[in-house]
């Protein structure tokens, strides 16, 4: 997602992105995520208390800059770190450690190539919601529902927020 939101938000279109969650993956880690790698190579616990927080917002509070920093500050070393793993696994599995770096690599383009769409309002999205609720929907709430399903993915659209952000179901 982090791929579609810097299209969405700045423009940005990533090249030579090498992907640690694809490589851990390939590497069958317990865990993709980042917070499994600084564990594995950093000896450090990941607080990841900012990471769905609204970044939008400005001024940021120092402690989602302490967080930002903090969550990148070994990124690098991760980088390092997952590569020469990549290169031991293939040494073990009498595989070619280029074969194999390749294969994430591809798997890594393959992320960087996803593009940001904007999500289309289905002309009857409000029913998965309608569904959930059923014992209390009488024919009235059904239209007023679609009404606000319909208001919510306008406000959205023109703020360029999402629907969700708008107002939850």
């Amino acid at each position: 997602m982090d791929i579609e939101w810097l299209q969405k938000d700045f423009g940005l279109y990533i090249v030579n992105l090498f992907d640690t969650g694809q490589a851990a993956r390939y590497l069958k880690f317990p865990s993709a995520g980042l917070a499994y790698l600084l564990k594995e190579f950093c000896g450090v616990n990941a607080n990841k208390q900012y990471q769905t927080a609204d970044w939008r917002q400005r001024p940021l509070p120092k402690e989602m800059i302490k967080y930002a920093r903090e969550d990148t500050h070994y990124l690098l070393f991760c980088y390092d770190k997952v590569r020469e793993s990549i290169v031991q696994f293939a040494k073990d599995n009498d595989m070619d450690p280029k074969a194999c770096m390749l294969e994430v690599l591809a798997k890594s383009k393959d992320i960087s190539l996803r593009r940001y769409s904007k999500p289309q309002l289905k002309g009857n999205a409000y029913y998965n919601l309608m569904e959930r609720n059923r014992a209390i929907m009488s024919d009235k709430k059904f239209e007023v529902l679609k009404a606000v399903y319909r208001w919510r993915d306008g406000v959205a659209r023109q703020d360029d927020e999402s629907p969700h952000f708008v107002l939850p179901n």
